[in-house]
């Protein structure tokens, strides 16, 4: 069984605004993923404006930008995403592989 296998059955339970474009392409196209945070979300700079991304699953609070969409956050979690070419890249210190207490392994 693929990594994917599963993925694609959790992708029948979520409202993708980006058309599924992490299990198509292997990253969002709203944004470059940079860690997931408590489990639940997923860190991202954004490459769009909130009105813009028209996501459910979209955060903007204290001054940063999340994902709460299950699938892109298991999928950040498994190491399975990959970096736009074209994306702004994560800042120092900000990168996927950082070790932040709030980040999962």
């Amino acid at each position: 069984m693929s990594p994917y296998d599963e993925l694609r059955e959790m992708a029948k339970t979520v409202n993708c605004p980006c058309g599924y474009s992490c299990l198509k392409k292997g990253y969002c196209c709203s944004a470059v993923s940079e860690r997931v945070i408590d489990g639940r979300i997923v860190a991202i700079q954004a490459g769009k404006t909130a009105q813009e991304v028209k996501c459910g699953y979209y955060i903007d609070f204290g001054g940063g930008c999340y994902c709460s969409c299950p699938l892109h956050v298991e999928m950040v979690r498994r190491g399975l995403l990959k970096k736009p070419q074209g994306c702004v890249t994560p800042s120092k210190g900000a990168s996927q592989t950082d070790n932040d207490e709030d980040a999962t392994p």
